[in-house]
């Protein structure tokens, strides 16, 4: 069964992608970098006027954070517990696959570098080149998640 991301970090992720009313965006926005968004986070094939329900945005949340648990437990090859699973996952769901996938913070990890994670978090606070208050609260609460300790740990499958 392909591991999932503890309550902690759904919290953290569904907080940061809520609509303007606390919940879902039940119309579809253009977001900070100028994508087309719905939902929670969700932005794939979203166009200008589309609208959804509280259960599709669910349902798309469920769908793109499969994608994000997969690729953080496919390029992660050293042991994390749930909380610093749950913050990558978070990260990845923000920024990409490919991106999460190039990046020094992956390469920190899988070299056990854990010292300079948080500050690679912090890195990811730009939206085209220019520094965002949101994404860097957004950075901060993963990087303060990572850091905190949780008993469960379990190897990347």
């Amino acid at each position: 069964m392909l591991r999932q991301v503890n309550q902690a970090g759904l919290n953290l992720i569904m907080g940061f992608e809520q609509g303007p009313d606390g919940g879902p965006a039940l119309k579809a926005y253009k977001d900070g970098a100028g994508v087309w968004t719905i939902g929670y986070g969700h932005t794939y094939h979203v166009y200008e006027g589309q609208t959804c329900t509280r259960n599709d945005a669910l349902r798309w949340l469920d769908a793109d954070l499969a994608l994000s648990e997969d690729d953080v437990g496919t390029h992660v090859t050293v042991p994390l517990n749930d909380n610093q699973y749950a913050a990558l996952v978070s990260l990845v769901f923000n920024i990409g696959r490919y991106a999460f996938d190039a990046s020094t913070i992956l390469k920190d990890i899988n070299l056990s570098l854990w010292r300079y994670v948080p500050a690679e978090f912090a890195r990811w606070n730009h939206i085209h080149g220019v520094v965002s208050a949101g994404l860097t609260r957004r950075r901060q609460a993963e990087a303060t998640l990572w850091e905190t300790p949780c008993t469960s740990s379990s190897s990347p499958t």
